[in-house]
């Protein structure tokens, strides 16, 4: 069944990032948290801006497009009597599917491979990204073609022939969209609460439990009592 998924931990996650360094890019936010003098200091520091800005590039591309889609996809579906069946033909008022075009994908083809491409590798995550491009990719013409086709009312002139006949591939599509996006998902809020974590550790073996300590902290829980 395609269901919507939950858009706001990734966006929270996002949000609690940057807020936890004060508001600043990843890679200034890191020169203002780690005291510079040793090799160790600055490995760790350009390792961890590294990570935050592969992460960075995947939730670009989750958070342009992915509910804009899953929203499409009920306002697909939900005049429909049976939609695993599809269109019966005597319906009124059909709406067609989201409208995906290739300039759409901009975002996610310029940070995705870029992402999958960066180090640190994180096998489950650069696998879930790369599969969630793809499936866009398998439903841009689909969602296209049958979204003119429901716009321009076509079906008033075929008797919904064509609309039945791209029904069951334009379902297929967003069924592997749908895996794909909940896998990619919930890969990255793993790689991201572990990213905030070792972000946490590291702020209280700089720092000591000062105020920035305490306000990752309580973020983060308030993110994890969010998930429940």
């Amino acid at each position: 069944m395609i269901r919507t998924l939950p858009v706001a931990p990734l966006a929270v996650a996002l949000s609690l990032l940057l807020t936890a360094c004060g508001g600043k890019t990843p890679g200034a936010a890191a020169d203002a948290a780690t005291p510079a003098g040793t090799a160790t200091d600055t490995a760790a520091q350009d390792a961890e801006q590294a990570l935050t800005a592969k992460l960075n590039g995947y939730i670009e591309c989750y958070n342009d497009i992915d509910r804009e889609i899953h929203a499409g996809i009920g306002y697909y579906t939900v005049w429909m009597a049976d939609p695993k069946a599809g269109p019966s033909g005597r319906e009124e008022r059909p709406i067609g599917p989201p409208d995906l075009q290739a300039d759409d994908l901009k975002t996610c083809d310029a940070s995705v491979p870029a992402a999958i491409a960066a180090a640190p590798a994180l096998a489950e995550l650069d696998k879930a990204a790369k599969a969630y491009l793809d499936s866009l990719h398998a439903l841009q013409p689909l969602t296209h073609e049958a979204h003119d086709y429901y716009k321009r009312e076509d079906y008033e002139d075929d008797g919904y022939a064509r609309g039945k006949a791209m029904h069951a591939p334009l379902m297929a599509a967003l069924a592997t969209f749908a895996d794909a996006s909940e896998a990619f998902s919930t890969a990255l809020d793993a790689e991201n609460d572990r990213a905030q974590q070792a972000q946490l550790q590291a702020l209280e073996k700089q720092e000591g439990r000062t105020r920035s300590y305490y306000r990752l902290a309580m973020m983060l829980e308030a993110k994890s009592l969010m998930d429940l």
